[in-house]
């Protein structure tokens, strides 16, 4: 199995794990939260949400976390 860690770049964390393609949060329910394709992230409505760079979820414009990823790993997608 094919597995991937996606770190906070402001804490170094590990914030989610990619299997397969599919992320999933790094908690304890580990709910699959996005799809991986390629270099860029979707949500499961198919809605870009970031772009994976080194070990992290960036926006290409700001290079930090973008918004919707984060509300993905809190949940509130």
């Amino acid at each position: 199995m094919a597995q991937d860690f996606i770190c906070d770049p402001e804490t170094g964390q590990i914030v989610a794990v990619i299997r397969n393609g599919e992320v999933f949060r790094d908690d304890r329910e580990g709910e699959m939260i996005a799809a991986a394709l390629g270099a860029y992230l979707y949500d499961l409505k198919g809605n870009l949400v970031g772009y994976l760079h080194e070990g992290q979820v960036i926006d290409v414009s700001t290079q930090s976390m973008p918004v919707a990823f984060r509300e993905l790993l809190e949940g509130k997608s």
